[in-house]
């Protein structure tokens, strides 16, 4: 938090060379801010709390936007804990959001070798099926959709794997998708 307040009292240039700081991203909400406080006050405490860094990775991912300090939080995060699955979610998110899909990837490899949960890889593979989609890479997309369903079957992901067979005009396997999504959906 004490990052984003000094970065917010410099110009947008500045403050993104400086701090690594988008003043242009949303701030974050006083929920937030006491959050981050709170991480802040533990990693003063501790500053190898992995645990802790990972967390407040995933406070600036989330509501302010703020990859490259998320990102820097995450990498952090594994020097010290290299199996913590949220840092290496965190890292994967940072890295998706800031467009460096290739970095994802490899950081996603890593992941995967690191021997996190089934259920950290489909949310991993689901950034990156995403994150390519949005970048016109339909295959790309597809192969890391689909490995998201192999790790973890859920509604929102076959519905997201339908949507590039769409792009990629395959309409009826994204139909097929679509009634397994419904599927799904009726199970929760």
């Amino acid at each position: 938090a004490t990052q984003l307040d000094a970065a917010a009292s410099q110009p947008h240039e500045m403050a993104l060379k400086e701090y690594w700081v988008d003043l242009r991203k949303p701030k974050p909400t006083a929920k937030d801010l006491r959050r981050l406080v709170e991480l802040d006050a533990q990693l003063v405490k501790n500053p190898q709390d992995a645990k802790a860094l990972a967390a407040r990775s995933f406070v600036l991912n989330d509501a302010p936007a703020q990859y490259r300090l998320a990102l820097r939080d995450a990498e952090a995060a594994l020097e010290i804990e290299r199996s913590r699955g949220s840092a290496h979610l965190e890292r994967i998110y940072a890295l998706t959001q800031l467009s460096e899909n290739t970095r994802a990837a490899e950081a996603l490899a890593v992941m995967e070798r690191a021997k996190v949960s089934r259920a950290d890889l489909a949310l991993a593979y689901g950034y990156l099926a995403v994150a390519e989609l949005e970048a016109y890479r339909y295959e790309a997309a597809l192969a890391y959709a689909t490995q998201s369903i192999e790790a973890e079957p859920s509604a929102k992901r076959y519905q997201t794997r339908a949507t590039i067979l769409q792009r990629l005009g395959r309409d009826a396997q994204a139909q097929e998708d679509l009634q397994k999504a419904k599927s799904l959906k009726k199970k929760t």
